[in-house]
């Protein structure tokens, strides 16, 4: 098979011409990223099942790992070293510092992510190959969510692309400016392809990990919904009490999502409280940019940083949205199945049900006004900003 021709079916893997769904955006996703170097889970491309992948061929994803770990780490350096010293590094200007900030939250999203992966791998196979079997026809028309989530895997190459060219555009913009200044035994033009190519390929691997998992995460919500959509459409038709089989099969199906729901929250353990700290930490420092800063950074800059906030402003809407619903859904199963009546050891049985809940971590549940909190808190601190410095 030629060149062209293998290009040619890896691009009609991923067309457009394809329907803007959940699940399309699920494999657009994952046949980019594994084009681009192995993942710690790879997706059967004929069932679309994952499978933890080979440790020996991960070298790539530890190391870009480590990479952006080195990052976060030399951004955290340099931010205390400047709030520490009576002396200001003269080169680090307010643009700087926002760009440190943004750098910051997207590295540590990302560290939290990857330790997620890294840790409970098995649990995140374990529980797509179950939902996988009972997601319905959620997947099988474009809606709002997918278009969404269709528009989240741009991110993931246009983020690294863009800060390859805002840094050509200004090179002493970004923090990586600070690693060569005092460095004179190689050319200008070499410290600008280093710096590039190691700040490009550590933001390759963030917006991998946060846009990806990001997806997946929406994904296992909509079917966790679905499988609760699809027991209450009928729950106040009556039945014939000596039928017993739609009921038993129901409670057989709500204890498999309990099961899943307490695995899918170790999931979020880590991901859900630092991914709400760090959203209300980017978007105050974004939301300053745009505001107060429009017309001094570069265009690039300002497209891209519209881009992400979109996308987090999207997430919470459409996301948190959806963590909320999963109590709510569960507890109209619950009184659909109550409604339909039925003996003692039923009512019994019911009653052990409990309802299931999307935790971020162990600090608090995610309920409907919970993005509507965290929006007036991004509001505060950016009107805060905007006045105050």
């Amino acid at each position: 098979m030629s060149a062209f021709s293998f290009g040619r079916r890896r691009l009609s893997d991923i067309s457009l011409t394809h329907p803007f769904t959940p699940f399309q955006a699920l494999k657009r996703y994952a046949i980019l990223t594994e084009s681009l170097y192995p993942q710690i889970v790879t997706f059967d491309r004929k069932t679309w099942e994952p499978r933890p992948t080979s440790k020996s061929k991960l070298f790539p994803w530890y190391f870009l790992l480590f990479l952006g770990i080195m990052m976060l780490m030399d951004y955290y350096y340099i931010s205390l070293r400047e709030v520490l010293s009576v002396q200001k590094d003269p080169d680090i200007d307010v643009t700087m510092y926002l760009i440190l900030l943004i750098g910051s939250t997207s590295y540590m999203l990302s560290a939290s992510v990857c330790l997620t992966y890294h840790v409970y791998t098995e649990e995140l196979c374990f529980v797509i190959r179950n939902l996988w079997n009972m997601k319905g026809n959620f997947q099988e028309s474009s809606n709002l969510v997918g278009i969404f989530l269709n528009g989240m895997i741009s991110l993931i190459i246009s983020t690294p692309l863009s800060a390859g060219v805002i840094t050509i555009y200004n090179n002493t913009l970004d923090p990586s400016y600070l690693w060569f200044r005092n460095v004179t035994v190689i050319s200008a033009a070499t410290k600008l392809f280093i710096r590039i190519f190691i700040y490009c390929l550590s933001l390759l691997h963030s917006s991998n990990m946060v846009f990806g998992y990001g997806i997946i995460v929406f994904i296992i919500l909509l079917i966790i919904l679905s499988s609760l959509e699809v027991q209450t459409i009928s729950r106040f038709k009556p039945i014939n009490p000596t039928i017993t089989l739609n009921h038993i099969m129901s409670i057989r199906r709500y204890r498999q999502l309990q099961i899943i729901n307490l695995i899918f929250n170790q999931l979020l353990v880590y991901f859900l409280p630092v991914l709400t700290l760090m959203f209300l930490v980017a978007i105050a420092m974004m939301g300053y940019m745009l505001i107060k800063m429009s017309g001094i950074v570069p265009h690039a800059l300002e497209v891209l940083v519209s881009m992400v906030t979109a996308a987090i402003l999207g997430y919470i809407e459409l996301g948190f949205g959806s963590m909320a619903n999963v109590q709510r859904k569960s507890a109209d199963f619950l009184v659909g199945l109550e409604l339909q009546g039925g003996s003692m050891y039923r009512k019994r049985v019911l009653r052990s049900c409990k309802l299931l809940q999307i935790w971020a971590g162990s600090y608090f549940v995610m309920k409907r006004s919970t993005r509507f909190q965290l929006f007036g808190q991004m509001a505060y601190y950016v009107m805060s900003l905007v006045i105050s410095v």
